[in-house]
């Protein structure tokens, strides 16, 4: 992410894919809705079946003021037990460099659960507009012995989310204020 030139980022996991409009409709939304950042739907693809994922906020422009009044108090959790308002994957979704690179480069490297959640849920709460599209054009393919899946230090697992959510309040705590999280 350092060495791109680009207007626009964008993260595509290795073994996922893309509909062969995935990226001209990013852009158009980009530069139709001046959003900082783009945000759709996926699929998840799990050995032959798939399922259109949805994020839980509305299709819509969101200002500022939109996004404090209808996106953050929803954002980690949109009122239903351990279901986000906008899921974690730095992936199915366009960025504006400018607004993306310094918060990519400033995921600590010790970080080894979360790594999405860290970039992109401070990257939401500085960004000053955002779009959620009704457009479903990833493939997020999972599979049954991804590290996802398999974890066999549960201790590990523990301190890591501790860590996430150590530095999750650190970076989202001057927003607290103006977003109430």
């Amino acid at each position: 992410i350092a060495a791109s030139t680009g207007e626009y980022i964008c993260y595509v996991d290795g073994d996922d894919w893309l509909s062969f409009d995935y990226i001209q409709s990013y852009v158009s939304h980009m530069a139709d809705d001046s959003a900082d950042v783009v945000i759709a739907s996926h699929y998840k693809e799990f050995v032959g079946n798939f399922e259109r994922v949805d994020n839980n906020i509305a299709y819509g422009f969101y200002n500022k003021r939109e996004m404090i009044e209808k996106v953050y108090p929803y954002v980690l959790s949109d009122k239903y037990f351990f279901r986000h308002g906008i899921y974690t994957y730095s992936w199915g979704k366009m960025y504006k460099r400018s607004v993306a690179v310094d918060f990519q480069l400033n995921v600590p490297d010790n970080l080894h659960i979360g790594e999405d959640a860290a970039f992109l849920y401070p990257l939401l709460f500085a960004a000053k507009s955002i779009a959620i599209i009704d457009y479903c054009g990833y493939v997020y393919r999972q599979r049954p012995n991804s590290i996802l899946k398999v974890f066999d230090n549960h201790d590990k697992e523990v301190s890591d989310l501790i860590e996430l959510s150590h530095y999750l309040k650190e970076r989202l705590s001057p927003y607290d204020k103006e977003s109430n999280i």
